[in-house]
């Protein structure tokens, strides 16, 4: 049994393709849409979920807090 390790490519001759930017934006928009998409998952949400649990006042509907987790689970 052979024990080298291949490191090489399957066609060395081939030439090297260039990766295609999909995104049509400045680094700077790139930022503030992740920034805006990941948020409210990760932090709006969740906040809303804990003030809603721990507030004696505050009472929700149990499918608007299915709903929230919901939201927090599809945005992981």
């Amino acid at each position: 049994m052979d024990s080298t390790i291949f490191t090489g490519t399957a066609n060395a001759t081939a030439p090297a393709v260039e990766p295609v930017n999909i995104v049509r934006g400045t680094p700077a928009q790139l930022v503030v849409f992740l920034a805006l998409n990941i948020w409210p998952s990760h932090f709006g949400i969740p906040l809303l979920l804990a003030i809603i649990w721990f507030s004696k006042k505050i009472q929700r509907h149990a499918t608007f807090i299915n709903l929230c987790i919901t939201f927090i689970i599809a945005g992981m």
